[in-house]
């Protein structure tokens, strides 16, 4: 008996060795399709992008290193600077580790539901939203001490530093 298909002309006996290899043609391509996440980390497996990653670690290094340098001082602006400047460092690694989301509040959300150890990091980015939109807002040492320690584990829990 013979299907609709190939009454139809769709399949015949002619055409459908050329059916067969085009759909199994099909599900190998789809098989092996991948997001550019999966190829990232099959290549970080593989070595291939060891060099850039650990160029980019030691400048996040260094760039949280000059953030650390901003707390030395003794000025409530460079205080400030330095939660707004962690928190960029931050959201860098947040995008680096292809977190999604059209925000930083976005991609910290996506990050906490993939591991729940960035939870913390909410504290210091609310610190950063009320110094940011709120000009009056008192920041003390201890406060911004506070704040970027738990940016740099955050960056720590991503195992981008």
């Amino acid at each position: 008996m013979t299907s609709l298909r190939e009454r139809s002309g769709v399949i015949n006996k002619s055409n459908a060795n050329d059916a067969n290899y085009h759909a199994n043609t099909t599900n190998f391509i789809c098989s092996i399709r991948m997001s550019f996440v999966d190829w990232h980390y099959i290549c970080m497996f593989f070595g291939l992008f060891k060099k850039k990653d650990e160029d980019e670690v030691r400048t996040m290094r260094q760039k949280m290193d000059e953030v650390k340098e901003l707390l030395k001082s003794d000025s409530s602006l460079s205080w400030r600077m330095a939660v707004i400047e962690a928190d960029k460092l931050m959201d860098s690694a947040l995008k680096r580790t292809f977190t999604r989301g059209e925000t930083m509040g976005e991609r910290l959300k996506a990050a906490v539901f993939k591991n729940p150890k960035i939870r913390k990091v909410w504290e210091a980015h609310s610190l950063r939203n009320d110094l940011v939109h709120e000009s009056d807002r008192h920041l003390s040492r201890s406060e911004a001490e506070r704040a970027v320690k738990l940016f740099e584990e955050g960056m720590k829990d991503l195992k981008v530093l």
